[in-house]
């Protein structure tokens, strides 16, 4: 289909932590990808975020984007306090993309549709890209 249609599609496969342990499979795999994912969904993996991001660009020398960002809870106020302190550290670091994960689900403690933490997000991005 992307041929079909002259689509320009970046390949790209995200990883979590683990990848410390196997840093073999993210260099074998980056060979054929156009940039890379990090996953944080932990205080401890955001704490961790800038030597990760730091470390999976080292060893694939690709441009790490956060892929899935979110926090399983049901405690609104921490959800949004997590994803703010994370977009704000994010952009700190000039991380050039981050994907909240499921921001359009609203079930489940992932979600954030409807929560406070969505109120917060957008308010967030509508302060980080007003133009100067």
């Amino acid at each position: 289909m992307v041929q079909s249609f002259h689509l320009h599609a970046q390949l790209y496969t995200n990883f979590e932590v683990g990848f410390l342990l196997r840093p073999n499979i993210p260099i074998d795999l980056s060979k054929s990808l156009n940039f890379v994912g990090l996953d944080v969904y932990m205080q401890s993996f955001l704490v961790l975020s800038p030597d990760l991001v730091q470390f999976l660009h080292q060893i694939t020398n690709k441009q790490v984007v956060i892929t899935e960002f979110g926090m399983d809870t049901a405690n609104d106020t921490a959800q949004a306090s997590y994803l703010i302190q994370g977009l704000n550290l994010f952009k700190s670091m000039g991380i050039k993309s981050c994907w909240i994960a499921y921001w359009n689900a609203n079930q489940g403690n992932y979600g954030i549709r409807g929560r406070l933490a969505e109120q917060m997000v957008g308010e967030w991005i509508a302060e980080n890209t007003k133009s100067n």
